[in-house]
């Protein structure tokens, strides 16, 4: 992946120009009541905003990284077509190949999945 002039930091320490970035967003769920453009949800659950990348300044908080979904480390291709978004604190728990992500969604609220009282509905 090469970098542009305007290229972001990837978790895996790799940078990554606009385009990528957009183009991972573009994976994550649309969810029918709320503007595409601005937020989303990653494969766990939890919300994500546009505007929010490479944000972790907050628990819970709607910020996201670009995640591998295989990791080079394990034969995975160092490609755009690897990547995933997910929500900062899920991305920091697959990077640390924690046994399951840590943050899903309770309506328009970002929650621990063990702070649920019942599993998700979507």
């Amino acid at each position: 992946m090469e970098p542009d002039e305007n290229s972001k930091h990837l978790t895996a320490n790799v940078k990554v120009g606009e385009d990528i970035v957009q183009a991972v967003w573009e994976k994550a769920r649309i969810i029918p009541e709320v503007s595409p453009d601005r937020w989303r949800k990653d494969q766990n659950g939890a919300w994500i905003g546009r505007d929010k990348f490479n944000d972790s300044s907050l628990p819970l908080s709607f910020g996201w990284k670009l995640s591998y979904i295989l990791p080079p480390e394990d034969g995975g291709p160092d490609e755009p077509e690897n990547l995933k978004p997910l929500q900062w604190e899920n991305a920091e728990a697959t990077r640390r190949n924690a046994q399951r992500n840590v943050v899903t969604s309770d309506g328009y609220h970002n929650t621990y999945f063990a702070n649920l009282k019942r599993f998700p509905s979507e």
